[in-house]
């Protein structure tokens, strides 16, 4: 197998492993918790409460805050943005590499082509 057909399998198998992406989010997922003075001058600590915080298209950040109950699905869906990106990054770095390997494979093959012009050009110029 050549390192053009390696290099289309890998690309085929992370197209696949996207498609498997069934949601993702951008962000984090912080921990707050709110302190707040109480009559008698003790604190009182409340929480923990859960935010997720990112950017919006405008680059504007956002905060939401996330139920308790829903903090493992909130983790998933952050776990596979960023698997969504590191797979997104693999197939352009294959995609490059798969258009380096077709620009070199069609420039060997022109210039063997033309070596093969000019010896046929030069053999068939002594006959005469």
């Amino acid at each position: 197998m050549s390192r053009l057909d390696q290099v289309n399998t890998e690309k085929k198998s992370i197209l696949q492993k996207i498609s498997e992406i069934e949601s993702m989010r951008k962000g984090s997922v912080n921990e707050q918790t709110i302190r707040t003075r109480q009559k008698d001058g003790s604190i009182k600590e409340n929480g923990p409460y859960y935010i997720l915080t990112a950017k919006d298209t405008t680059g504007k950040t956002i905060t939401e805050a996330i139920p308790a109950d829903k903090l493992e699905f909130f983790h998933q869906e952050i776990k596979n943005y960023k698997e969504f990106k590191n797979l997104t990054h693999q197939y352009e770095m294959l995609s490059e590499e798969s258009s380096k390997l077709k620009f070199d494979n069609d420039t060997l093959t022109v210039n063997a082509e033309k070596k093969t012009k000019n010896k046929r050009s030069k053999s068939s110029g002594s006959l005469n």
